[in-house]
C-alpha cells in the first residue's frame, strides 16, 4: 500500500493537479488553545445559530459512505461501541456520527482534557499567544492586511485568553469565547477586564455588537457539531471586508495515507467530529455564504513516524525541507490552515479552482486505499 500510494502521489506533483498551496508553511504548529479549551458547543443547544438548510449539509453523519482502506471499514471505540468513519464522496473530508447533546456534554465535563492537565492552564496558554498573533498576522497578509492594530478580532475557543491578551498587546480590540466557565473567569482576572465570554460559539458570534474584522478559530471547528451554524453566525458577523481565519487537523494528512486514517494523532471521538480537508472547504464555504480567500498546510513533530518510512535522511534539515515542501504542496500537511471571506478576492477564483482539483484527487486517494 505505501509503495502504490507514494508512487500515486508523485506522480501527481509531476502532472502538477494537486496543488493546494504555492506557498508551504514551516514552523511549530499552532493546535494549543482551542484545542485544548473542551470548546464544544454541546455543553450548550444554545451553541446552534439556526437549522440546517442544506440540502447537503456537510456535517457528521450526513454521509452514508462507509470509510473503506484495505477492503476494512474505519472504526473508533467509544465507550464499548464501535463508531463508523464515514467519507464524503466528493472529497477527503471524515466525520463520525453525533452522539445526543447530552452525552456530548457529559463527555466534555467529566472526561475531555483529564490527561491534558500539563499544559491546559493559563501559564502554558498565555506563553502561546505570540505565537499565534504571528500566524494571523501570516494569514492576514494574505488578505493585504500589514497592522492588526485596531482591528476588531474575536476568537473562538479562546480558553484562558492568552490570544487575546496578545492581540490587545499589538493594538487589535480584541475579544474571546470559551466554554469552559473557569478558564473564561481566570482569563478575565489577569486581563482586569470583561474581554472573555463563556459561550458556545454560535451564542458568542450572535452576542457581538459590532462586525469584526477577522475571526479565529485554532482547533476548535473539528469540535462543533453545529458546524455549518457556526460558519453562517460567523459570515453574520464580519465586516463587509472580514474574514474568517481557521487552524483544523487535516484529513489527508500524509502519515494517515501511509498508516491508515486513525494513525493521525488528531483523529478522536467525539473529541474530533469532523476532520476537514482542502477539497472539502468550496462546499463549506458555499453553505455559510463565504468566499475561500486562502488555503495551506503545515506539516511538524514528524519526526520518527514518518522517517521510518523515508529512511533516516528523513531527519537532515534539507531532506525534511523539501518533504514539507511536498506535503504543502499536496495538501498532505498535519494542519489544514484556511480564510474565509465575506465578499469575494481577487484571489477567490484561483482558489476555487485549486479546491476542486484537490477535492478530485482526495477522492483518487481514498479510492485508491479502499482497494489496496
Amino acid at each position: 500500500m505505501v509503495k502504490a500510494t507514494l508512487n500515486r502521489l508523485l506522480h501527481k506533483v509531476g502532472c502538477g493537479t494537486a496543488k493546494v498551496s504555492t506557498v508551504q508553511e514551516s514552523g511549530d504548529g499552532l493546535a494549543t488553545d482551542g484545542e485544548r479549551s473542551g470548546s464544544s458547543p454541546a455543553e450548550s443547544k444554545g451553541g446552534m445559530a439556526g437549522e440546517v438548510t442544506s440540502p447537503r449539509p456537510l456535517v457528521v453523519g450526513s454521509y452514508p459512505t462507509p470509510l473503506i482502506e484495505g477492503g476494512r471499514p474505519v472504526a473508533l471505540h467509544f465507550h464499548g461501541r464501535d463508531i463508523p468513519a464515514r467519507r464524503d464522496p466528493e472529497s477527503g473530508y471524515v466525520g463520525f456520527d453525533l452522539p445526543d447533546d447530552a452525552a456530548l456534554a457529559a463527555y466534555y465535563r467529566h472526561e475531555y482534557g483529564q490527561e491534558s492537565t500539563d499544559y491546559y492552564t493559563i501559564e502554558a496558554n498565555w506563553a502561546t499567544g505570540k505565537d499565534h498573533v504571528g500566524a494571523i498576522q501570516d494569514a492576514a497578509a494574505r488578505l493585504g492586511i500589514t497592522d492588526l492594530a485596531g482591528l476588531r478580532i474575536h476568537e473562538l475557543g479562546c480558553a484562558y485568553g492568552g490570544v487575546v491578551a496578545a492581540l490587545l498587546a499589538v493594538g487589535a480590540r480584541a475579544t474571546g469565547s470559551d466554554l469552559s466557565a473557569r478558564a473564561v473567569a481566570e482569563g478575565n482576572a489577569r486581563l482586569d477586564s470583561d474581554a472573555l465570554i463563556c459561550a458556545a460559539h454560535g451564542n458568542a458570534l450572535a452576542s457581538l455588537t459590532e462586525p469584526c474584522n477577522l475571526i479565529y478559530a485554532s482547533h476548535t471547528l473539528e469540535h462543533d457539531p453545529h458546524l455549518d451554524q457556526t460558519l453562517r453566525a460567523a459570515a453574520d458577523a464580519l465586516d463587509v471586508d472580514g474574514a474568517l481565519i481557521a487552524w483544523v487537523p487535516n484529513a489527508v494528512y500524509l502519515r494517515a495515507i501511509l498508516d491508515g486514517f486513525t494513525s493521525n494523532p488528531w483523529v478522536a471521538y467525539p473529541d474530533h467530529l469532523h476532520m476537514l480537508s482542502a477539497g472539502s472547504l468550496g462546499r463549506l464555504a458555499d453553505r455559510a455564504g463565504l468566499h475561500p480567500a486562502a488555503m495551506w498546510t503545515k506539516t511538524f513533530e514528524d519526526g520518527p513516524e514518518l522517517a521510518r518510512h523515508f529512511g533516516p535522511t528523513w531527519d537532515e534539515p534539507a531532506t525534511r525541507a523539501r518533504w514539507r515542501w511536498l506535503l504543502g504542496r499536496l495538501g498532505l500537511g498535519w494542519e489544514l490552515c484556511f480564510v474565509l471571506t465575506r465578499n469575494p478576492t481577487p484571489e477567490t477564483a484561483a482558489v476555487r479552482a485549486e479546491i476542486e482539483r484537490q477535492a478530485r484527487f482526495e477522492v483518487e486517494l481514498r479510492n485508491l486505499m479502499e482497494k489496496t
